[in-house]
């Protein structure tokens, strides 16, 4: 089934990587003396493939993949219109994704240094630096979960973590805190909403992301309240919403803090790590240099992806929606 989330997401991650360059010779996703290359109109064919549009990537070029567009049920908006995440600019010559805004990203030219060959632009453009728009049905990418009663591969980690981070930014949650957490959802379910301690399905067990235990403790929540309960969102909105009222954090000698002071923090995020899994998890085994390791790469890996807002829907506590400023150029 197409999704025009999971291709923008993709490309959201690979214009962040470290070692992913430009290249017309290479273009086709080849790894070079460890450097990934694309060109302008074989990213969004990759990524487009990775959105399930196509099982085989056409590697299109930008003078053919109009018709691969129109195929796959884009159709064309006036240029001028206000774009949305996901939409497809064309001009003769060159195409990118749009990010946010009048803000596109894909891979721009050989030339320059490596982190700005494939990279999310540091500005906008005037909407008529392109001639075409392209859009796949009506709305703009959102936020999507992985998820399923598995372990999941450090690629759809990945994507979970940035829609975890993305979302709990909405809630106010520094990345900090966010790294923290995810040091522990990933040693407690692999950032997976829909798996089930030793992939038991039994409502005795722990279930989601932060493996609550019983799994009723979260599951008839999210029943009574309307998600399912492999929902990452529903899991998230527990997690800003519910821990305190529920009793689940529970300050200790150690740390002392409140679970608000928790999601504001700007402490190391293995501290934070650390102070999740005592104050919240309570875990049996706490493993918790793992978990201190896992949530340094998290943050490391996050820091410069900027949070695309969650569902519109959300009620979020950032009423206006704002940007943190990131260390590396867009």
């Amino acid at each position: 089934m197409p999704n025009i989330s999971l291709a923008y997401q993709w490309t959201i991650s690979v214009c962040n990587a470290p070692n992913v360059g430009y290249s017309q010779t290479y273009r086709r996703g080849q790894t070079v003396n460890g450097i990934t290359y694309y060109d302008c109109s074989s990213l969004i064919s990759a990524a487009l493939t990775k959105g399930g549009f196509t099982q085989t990537n056409p590697w299109f070029t930008t003078s053919s993949m109009r018709g691969y567009l129109k195929d796959w049920g884009f159709g064309q908006i006036p240029v001028t219109e206000e774009w949305k995440p996901g939409d497809i600019l064309w001009k003769p010559g060159h195409t990118e994704m749009c990010y946010q805004g009048y803000v596109t990203m894909g891979a721009h030219q050989s030339g320059v240094p490596l982190a700005d060959q494939v990279s999310i632009n540091s500005g906008p453009v005037s909407p008529t630096y392109y001639t075409e728009c392209w859009r796949y049905g009506g709305g703009s990418a959102t936020l999507i979960w992985i998820y399923g009663n598995r372990y999941l591969n450090q690629d759809e980690m990945e994507n979970n973590a940035y829609v975890f981070w993305s979302t709990m930014f909405g809630y106010g949650w520094t990345l900090n805190a966010v790294a923290g957490a995810l040091g522990n959802i990933q040693r407690e379910s692999t950032i997976n909403p829909g798996i089930w301690q030793n992939l038991s399905v039994n409502p005795e067990l722990g279930f989601g992301l932060v493996q609550w235990t019983p799994s009723t403790n979260y599951t008839n929540w999210a029943v009574k309240n309307g998600y399912d309960i492999s929902d990452g969102a529903g899991q998230c909105k527990w997690l800003a919403e519910e821990t305190v009222p529920s009793g689940q954090w529970i300050p200790t000698s150690s740390f002392p803090q409140s679970f608000e002071e928790f999601t504001s923090s700007t402490d190391t995020p293995e501290t934070l790590a650390e102070m999740f899994c005592l104050n919240f998890e309570r875990a049996g085994v706490a493993a918790m240099e793992e978990r201190k390791r896992n949530a340094r790469n998290w943050y490391n890996y996050l820091e410069n992806l900027s949070p695309i807002p969650p569902d519109p829907g959300l009620v979020i506590k950032n009423k206006l929606y704002k940007f943190p400023i990131l260390k590396r150029r867009f």
